[in-house]
């Protein structure tokens, strides 16, 4: 879900989009988390993700403990991302924002 301000008024949409921001230099993964802690967003172009549940794998072999998280009483929740109009070769895209973990996921994951 995008939002963007037309007239001083906020228009949503709803578009489909490729997860992960393309890499900058040839022979790179694509981007698909950025860091929030210390940065400005007030000038980017913010979206929320909607999403039915998400994933952390523990464990140092293959394959990982796979752990899936899921909103209590809810169908689903929205990640605060980042989003890139569709460039070159290259569709639109997003990317999530990460911050600390909560009580739950911290045993799991340190993001």
């Amino acid at each position: 879900m995008v939002s963007g301000a037309t007239s001083g008024r906020r228009m949503l949409q709803l578009a489909s989009m490729t997860f992960g921001f393309p890499p900058v230099r040839y022979k790179r993964r694509p981007v698909f988390n950025l860091r929030s802690e210390g940065r400005h967003f007030a000038n980017s172009r913010r979206c929320l993700v909607p999403a039915s549940a998400f994933f952390e794998f523990t464990g140092t072999k293959y394959p990982k403990a796979k752990h899936r998280f899921t909103p209590n009483g809810a169908p689903f929740m929205t990640i605060a991302g980042l989003w890139r109009e569709a460039g070159g070769n290259n569709p639109p895209s997003f990317r999530m924002l990460t911050t600390g973990p909560g009580p739950d996921v911290a045993p799991y994951h340190s993001r």
